[in-house]
């Protein structure tokens, strides 16, 4: 991403299979780096249901850079974004 545009952004991952599985929670984790913020990383929490929508981070920028970044490392529910 070269160029940031002021706002609250959310970090997800969504289990978008169509088979009923769901995201593995054992051993999955994701690294984030930010330029000039550092290195986020975080392992999925436990438990997870089919559908479910992994929620990582809410990221704020404010005048085209990172100002803020809040762990947020719960499941969500699919249909909250529908």
């Amino acid at each position: 991403i070269n160029t940031l545009h002021d706002g609250v952004y959310r970090y997800l991952i969504h289990d978008y299979s169509s088979s009923g599985t769901t995201i593995s929670a054992s051993g999955a984790a994701v690294t984030m780096v930010i330029e000039g913020r550092g290195i986020f990383s975080l392992s999925a929490p436990v438990g997870a249901a089919s559908g479910a929508v992994w929620d990582l981070w809410e990221i704020t920028v404010e005048d085209g850079r990172v100002t803020n970044v809040t762990q947020v490392n719960s499941w969500t529910d699919a249909s909250v974004f529908n």
